[in-house]
């Protein structure tokens, strides 16, 4: 044999090898984690078999009068002896576990870089070779070289990772990340890959979905990447679409339960096997090379999932398909400050906020945030008042009607929530908390009127769109007006309502499809103009002040009630059409 096939040769006994160690290793723990067990099942048992053997030698013995009080704290005394050794072996076994697993660990890490380093060795001198050798025959020769090389050091970080999720040497390190720009890069890099193979590659991301969610981004990212990965893998002609939506939106803890959803054309997955596919080492028995592999990345995928409060899900039909189903529970809203690039705004006008008392309560000791509010609202007819304890709010509040409560969220949620307790009894304004850290530990009290969260130093932009939400709040902001046949269009004729469908199909299709869309400002606003212009032209009073209500919130910059109308209008057409 030639040099070529011996370092083929030399990688494969190597894979193996390594192969083998790791399962050695994993039954060793498997082994001592059943060591353990079986100790603490003998210490219990110990334990009630001396407290009923006490019991029963107490119960046979003579009058208290007697028995040697000596002879039954001897007694006692050997009873608790016994029962502080079981302890201390169950103490000794679990170190000796922990220490093992920290050996293991350490071990592994010391043989990715010692694998790692010559193996890169090979790769490099494989791809120089390819440059210079001619013959074709050998140029194949250094390319399996490479292949080989890079499959084993694929494998090489599965098993370190899978081994570290099983271990738990691991932490979830989450920060703010932008979903969208997140998988526009994920697709990007694996679009040539899909147009190769002819498929099209579609996202559709909710206009629901927040901006930036707080994530351990390099874990999510590594899920997606797999997923989509694998959807292109198997599928030969038709699609690969990525669906993120997010539903269930937690006021209070400032959360969502996020969705993604990864959708292919392909081949399918068999139904017997859907229950297995995400166990280790597990894959379907198939000559197809696209299935070749050590069959890791679902069992890691799905591990990393349920580390980050989530799962990962299949449904799959031969020859049709598979929608992989990633979910993340209670995902943390990042919240912006004013420190936060591209969220604040130098143009914002807050008299164009107006509430019923006109009357802020701010209850903070922090100098910064009292400042932007007061001075956000000098020139406003809201007249912020301003204290730093939660008892003198609460003596305020005897004589005083306030529409939105600014707080300090450490003193609303004080003390088993005491003052959050009260104020729900005291006052129906909303609640708008201050904070200087993240929501996901802190535990409200039920029934609290939350309209949003501000995070220190407050961004005026931010203060501005959740002030709006907060002077209009009610528990239905999010409740969708109804719209009755009878009491509805009952002033138009049926040709004028004919010529005003004529004209929206016209001028306002593709326009309402990309203003709700993207929800751009500029698009809204546009579309609402034409909407005016066309219902106050044929007559369509509902529809006329249906526009001016949507330009009115354009103005007033307020996204949720825009998002609501434009969700609004395709109902009410569709009324209009049904007639």
């Amino acid at each position: 044999m030639n040099s070529e096939d011996d370092l083929i040769i030399l990688l494969t006994l190597l894979s193996f090898t390594f192969l083998l160690f790791i399962l050695a290793q994993q039954l060793s723990k498997q082994k001592l984690k059943q060591k353990i067990s079986e100790l603490e099942k003998a210490l219990k048992s110990n334990q009630e078999d001396k407290e009923q053997k006490t019991i029963r030698e107490i119960s046979k013995e003579k009058p208290v009068e007697t028995v040697s009080s000596l002879q039954y704290i001897k007694k006692i005394e050997s009873l608790e002896s016994q029962l502080r050794l079981q302890k201390k072996r169950v103490l000794e076994t679990k170190a000796i576990a922990q220490e093992a697993n920290r050996v293991k660990s350490e071990f592994l890490s010391n043989i990715r870089h010692e694998i790692r380093t010559p193996m890169n060795s090979i790769m490099v001198f494989a791809d120089l070779l390819s440059q210079e050798i001619m013959d074709e025959k050998l140029k194949s020769y250094t390319k399996n070289i490479s292949v080989s090389g890079q499959k084993l050091l694929n494998l090489l970080d599965d098993i370190i990772e899978l081994s570290s999720v099983e271990s738990g040497i691991f932490e979830i390190k989450e920060s703010p990340v932008d979903i969208r720009n997140l998988l526009e890069n994920i697709v990007e890099g694996e679009r040539q890959k899909a147009y190769k193979k002819g498929l099209a590659v579609d996202m559709e991301i909710s206009q629901k979905v927040p901006d930036t969610l707080l994530l351990d981004k390099e874990k999510v990212e590594d899920i997606l990447t797999n997923l989509i990965e694998n959807a292109i893998k198997f599928t030969d002609k038709g699609f690969v679409k990525i669906e993120v939506d997010v539903d269930n939106k937690n006021i209070l803890k400032n959360a969502v339960n996020l969705t993604f959803r990864i959708k292919d054309s392909g081949v399918g997955i068999e139904q017997e096997y859907l229950d297995r596919i995400f166990e280790i080492f597990e894959k379907p028995d198939s000559d197809d090379e696209k299935i070749r592999g050590a069959g890791l990345g679902l069992s890691i995928n799905k591990k990393l999932a349920h580390a980050m409060n989530g799962n990962i899900t299949v449904s799959s039909k031969i020859d049709e398909g598979s929608v992989f189903t990633f979910t993340l529970q209670n995902v943390e809203i990042a919240l912006a400050n004013a420190n936060t690039k591209g969220f604040d705004a130098l143009m914002i006008d807050f008299s164009l906020i107006k509430a019923k008392h006109n009357r802020f309560l701010v209850i903070d000791k922090d100098d910064g945030s009292r400042s932007t509010l007061r001075e956000a609202f000098l020139s406003t007819p809201i007249n912020i008042v301003v204290l730093e304890e939660s008892r003198d709010a609460i003596e305020f509040l005897q004589n005083e009607i306030v529409d939105v409560i600014f707080i300090d969220v450490d003193i609303l949620t004080e003390d088993d929530n005491a003052v959050a307790k009260i104020l729900m009894k005291m006052s129906q304004a909303a609640i708008v908390t201050l904070t200087s850290h993240r929501l996901k530990d802190v535990v409200f009290t039920q029934g609290l009127r939350i309209a949003g969260h501000l995070m220190r130093p407050v961004s005026l932009a931010e203060l501005f769109k959740t002030s709006l939400k907060a002077v209009s709040y009610t528990d239905t902001v999010d409740e969708k007006i109804e719209y009755k046949e009878e009491d509805t269009f009952k002033q138009t004729t049926p040709e004028a309502r004919k010529a005003f469908l004529e004209a929206v199909q016209k001028e306002l299709e593709d326009m309402y499809k990309e203003a709700y869309r993207t929800n751009d400002l500029k698009s809204i606003e546009k579309f609402a103009n034409t909407l005016y212009d066309l219902a106050k032209g044929y007559s369509i009073k509902e529809f006329a002040e249906f526009a001016k209500t949507l330009q009115q919130k354009i103005e007033l910059f307020d996204i949720d009630a825009m998002h609501t109308m434009m969700k609004e209008y395709k109902e009410k057409l569709d009324i209009l059409k049904s007639l």
